[in-house]
């Protein structure tokens, strides 16, 4: 099928006398005659063949065409690509830099600085009653002491797969210091809690009395101590933390020893004074360990205030470092 050539523009491939023709370097409408104002390119059989400069002059354009042509598809992949770097780093700052800084301030920072203990009491249960009978709980409840490790508290609204990324690729040095960071205070906090639970041991031992809160019936039954939160008092004051006084009083017919909004202790007069001179002598003895904590909660500050300040550099920052699978290039 023949095609007229007047319609014909550069680039157009078309079928003329049974022959295909590339247009290029149109001037003005082409005609099939001899002039060189029309170059074309025959793939056919019969038709006069190309000068030397006229085939130079094809391979050129379709040289300059293509590499064009592949200059503006790299460009524009390089353009995709950094964007989504881009949005990439906005990522690990939302879901995994951001919600870290986060938790050490909301949970390392109270501690680091003094203003909590590291230590502390709460209710628990210890025992599940099987034979427990309706007008009786099914579980026993217990005071017990713990330590405040928030590792699960900081990293848990951090996105696992992006945190991985970044350790891995992106931020390896700066997280690594983070785990080191936990990693340490891990050890103080433990260190803390055995120390307080080996005081709580010796007022337990000390007292003569039943832990709090007390079982039984009869006379004395009523008497207790409550001696992790009277360890915990003598931890608070060698960490040279606020603890108030406690008051020795009289209660109906037996004495308490009172603090910290409870009644810490319950029972007769010699025994609570009993107590509250062992107190004091574990103030005198436990002074020394105190401060070696002290020393490592030091050190702990400073790492920590180091840690908070590269935070916030790496989230101010606009370059995403190192490549990842997670944006490849093609």
């Amino acid at each position: 099928m023949a095609v007229a050539a007047t319609s014909l523009h550069i680039g157009d491939v078309a079928l003329l006398e049974d022959h295909f023709y590339v247009f290029v370097d149109v001037s003005e409408p082409p005609r099939l005659s001899g002039e060189v104002k029309t170059l074309l390119l025959c793939v056919g059989v019969g038709y006069p063949p190309l000068s030397p400069a006229q085939v130079y002059t094809l391979l050129g354009w379709i040289g300059g065409a293509a590499s064009t042509a592949g200059a503006a598809l790299f460009a524009s992949k390089v353009r995709v690509y950094e964007d989504q770097r881009k949005a990439h780093l906005e990522d690990i700052k939302e879901r995994v830099l951001r919600p870290i800084r986060a938790g050490f301030e909301e949970h390392f920072s109270a501690v680091i600085s003094g203003r909590q203990p590291s230590v502390f009491v709460h209710r628990g249960a210890t025992e599940f009653l099987d034979k427990a009978k309706v007008t009786e709980a099914q579980k026993e409840e217990k005071e017990l002491l713990a330590a405040a490790f928030p590792g699960v508290s900081v990293f848990g609204a951090v996105d696992s797969a992006l945190l991985q990324d970044a350790t891995r690729n992106h931020f390896r040095d700066l997280m690594g210091r983070v785990d080191g960071f936990v990693m340490q205070y891990s050890a103080y906090a433990s260190e803390c809690h055995s120390w307080t639970a080996r005081m709580a041991e010796m007022i337990l031992n000390c007292s003569c009395l039943s832990p709090f809160p007390p079982k039984g019936t009869g006379p004395g039954a009523r008497s207790y101590v409550m001696h992790n939160r009277l360890a915990v008092f003598v931890f608070k004051r060698l960490s040279r933390m606020p603890a108030p006084a406690l008051m020795i009083e009289e209660t109906s017919s037996a004495w308490g020893l009172h603090g910290e909004t409870a009644t810490l202790a319950f029972g007769e007069k010699s025994q609570i004074e009993s107590i509250a001179d062992h107190l004091d002598t574990l103030l005198e003895s436990e002074a020394d360990h105190a401060r070696e904590l002290q020393i490592t909660l030091g050190k702990l500050q400073q790492s920590h205030n180091a840690l908070m300040a590269d935070l916030d550099f790496v989230i101010a920052a606009r370059r995403l470092h190192g490549r990842c699978d997670l944006v490849p290039f093609f």
